[in-house]
């Protein structure tokens, strides 16, 4: 799937002037607006207010087309996405639970999570749909642009690695004995797993386990 909208840029660059003292002295704002997408960067006319502002970016962003074989591509549903979350974690009830779709200029997102304890023991689960813009979530997950392997003197580490195909990102605090897991799946889906008192290799048979729906989605 290409992704033709990769980022929206909004610049303010405004200059007040005013009066002071006896001094007279009028205002003037600035503001200049870029959409830019791998088609090139739309710039356009300074709005008077930033209600404006909002407006001519919100029509700027409705000439990018987003499309997968010619056709638009949705988010999605935030419903269908907190279903694909376990009920627990290697045995951890994950009972608390919430998912919503949410949106701007034309772009959407859906994410779920869930979240439970078991004692000392405690598992979160996040799945966030940025459908026909998924190149946009590296904002969200910036290891989906990088490599990165890092390793600490008290066992924490920091890495990035390669699943059956897939893009991963593994985490270990070892202060607090966290383990985190994140993938980046179909260009499209980020799903993040969190847990104390589990192993990686727990939350490895969990993610590709929800990894496999997620593919049925996209």
């Amino acid at each position: 799937m290409k992704n033709l909208l990769y980022f929206f840029l909004i610049t303010f660059s405004g200059t007040l002037l005013t009066g002071c003292g006896g001094c007279g002295g009028d205002s003037k704002d600035e503001v200049s607006i870029k959409v830019e997408t791998d088609e090139g960067t739309t710039e356009v006319s300074s709005p008077k207010d930033l209600n404006e502002a909002m407006t001519q970016v919100n029509e700027a962003m409705k000439n990018v087309s987003v499309t997968k074989d010619g056709k638009p591509v949705e988010v999605t549903d935030h419903r269908e996405l907190k279903k694909i979350i376990p009920d627990e974690l290697d045995g951890i009830p994950l009972k608390d639970r919430e998912s919503q779709k949410a949106g701007a200029f034309g772009m959407n997102v859906s994410t779920a999570n869930a979240k439970g304890r078991d004692g000392k023991r405690s598992g979160e689960i996040n799945i966030a749909d940025a459908a026909g813009v998924g190149m946009a979530m590296t904002s969200l997950a910036a290891w989906t642009a990088f490599d990165v392997d890092k390793e600490e003197a008290d066992g924490s580490y920091e890495r990035t690695a390669m699943l059956d195909g897939v893009k991963t990102f593994e985490k270990f605090n070892a202060k607090t004995g966290e383990y985190e897991l994140a993938a980046f799946i179909k260009d499209r889906f980020i799903v993040t797993i969190k847990a104390i008192g589990v192993k990686m290799k727990e939350l490895k048979k969990t993610m590709k386990r929800m990894w496999k729906q997620l593919e049925k989605k996209g």
